[in-house]
């Protein structure tokens, strides 16, 4: 048998993943078997988005979530460390997740990705975009400036709500049930994105 992408040299092993015939310089041996280029790409990225996802489930967020009781009163924030640690994961995941697209999207051999998934993905890499962009908004309040109209999530289609609470200037989320919260704000008071159910 021949190497499918030498093929006038003889293949030596047969990827573990796709079985395809690879000579010398096409095969990657790893710890768990032989692999092709494609599909080492491929292990790569599961490896990277499972230490991701576990290291996110260990971590706890500073992004504040308040519950509202049957009355629609709120309770007191619950206050949670490791929220950049979280951000971090969530725009590493985003690129990897984005990336993953890019490099099937550009190989034919690929099957296309169901549209289920597909909406899956762009819906977390969206709620990764505002929730960072949120921050930045956050930012530009404790600084004591305003944020400027261009500062707000693409899917909104609305301008952000800026609003003056007891002496506070706080900017929310147009439409915070897109990603399933009642509201999503930031204040000059508190920086950090808070999410209410």
């Amino acid at each position: 048998m021949q190497c499918q992408d030498h093929p006038n040299v003889a293949a030596i092993e047969d990827c573990a993943l796709c079985k395809k015939p690879m000579c010398g310089m096409c095969a990657n041996y790893l710890d768990d078997g032989v692999y092709c280029e494609k599909c080492v790409a491929i292990q790569e990225t599961e490896k990277f988005v499972e230490s991701q996802t576990q290291q996110h489930e260990k971590s706890e967020s500073s992004i504040q979530i308040e519950k509202a009781d049957s009355e629609g009163r709120f309770a007191k924030p619950e206050k949670k460390s490791n929220a950049k640690n979280i951000q971090i994961g969530i725009i590493a995941i985003s690129f990897a997740v984005m990336g993953f697209q890019f490099y099937r999207s550009s190989n034919d051999s690929f099957v296309p990705i169901d549209p289920e998934t597909r909406a899956r993905e762009l819906a977390i890499s969206s709620f990764a975009q505002c929730l960072i962009l949120f921050r930045e908004i956050g930012t530009v309040l404790a600084n004591g400036d305003m944020p400027g109209d261009s500062m707000r999530c693409d899917e909104s289609g609305a301008a952000n709500i800026i609003e003056e609470i007891n002496g506070d200037v706080r900017v929310s989320h147009p439409h915070p049930d897109f990603y399933g919260y009642s509201q999503i704000y930031v204040s000059r008071s508190n920086p950090e994105p808070t999410l209410v159910e």
